[in-house]
């Protein structure tokens, strides 16, 4: 079966945020948040990156709270960033390895990864605690723009890193919600992380 989408899409949690904005998006174990929470969230913290002008910009993320990092992986792709999601368990210098062999521009990491890195960190957490007006609007997607950069597990060598389309994403979503005949009703569970191309892929289903 094959797939059409429009060049230029919504952001899945704005769409559903305009349509039924109180509809849960997210349950954790302390919190819920409604998808207009959650794009208010996005926006949010999307005025406070706006002077780093991340467009085209290799990003990577790396973080220990599902939350936070949903919310900057949908901030990314809105500035049109290139989203290198990266396995937290990964050695730091593996970890330097990869920031200097892909010309990395700028991370988003947090304490309990041990690198020097501690001005981007403390810097980040500002922004979570104490975010800008919203100000931005802007929640067009393009299916063609890089959606996810993700490496290979390394069984077979040195772990590779493999380039997402947002298109491709968007694919593997519809196929298998309809093969399961889903509906907005149904729930996924997070149980992989972002940085596992399997997790990742979860985020694109719920819509």
């Amino acid at each position: 079966m094959s797939y059409k989408f429009k060049k230029n899409i919504v952001c899945p949690i704005s769409y559903v945020a305009n349509i039924t904005p109180h509809a849960i998006a997210i349950k954790t174990l302390d919190i819920n948040y409604s998808y207009c929470e959650l794009d208010i969230k996005i926006n949010s913290f999307i005025s406070s990156l706006s002077a780093y002008k991340l467009e085209s910009k290799k990003v990577i993320l790396a973080l220990h709270s599902d939350l936070n990092e949903i919310i900057v992986y949908f901030s990314l792709l809105r500035l049109k960033a290139i989203p290198f999601l990266v396995n937290k368990q990964l050695p730091s210098d593996i970890f330097d390895q990869l920031i200097k062999s892909h010309n990395i521009d700028f991370l988003f990491v947090d304490k309990a990864l041990d690198l020097d890195l501690q001005n981007q960190i403390n810097e980040f957490e500002k922004r979570f605690e104490n975010p800008t007006e919203n100000k931005f609007n802007n929640s067009q997607l393009h299916i063609e723009q890089i959606a996810s950069i993700i490496g290979s597990s390394g069984s077979t060598g040195t772990p590779k890193q493999c380039c997402h389309l947002l298109k491709h994403h968007l694919i593997s979503a519809r196929s298998v919600n309809d093969r399961l005949k889903l509906n907005a009703d149904a729930s996924w569970l997070l149980n992989l992380p972002l940085s596992h191309v399997s997790g990742l892929s979860i985020l694109f289903r719920v819509f």
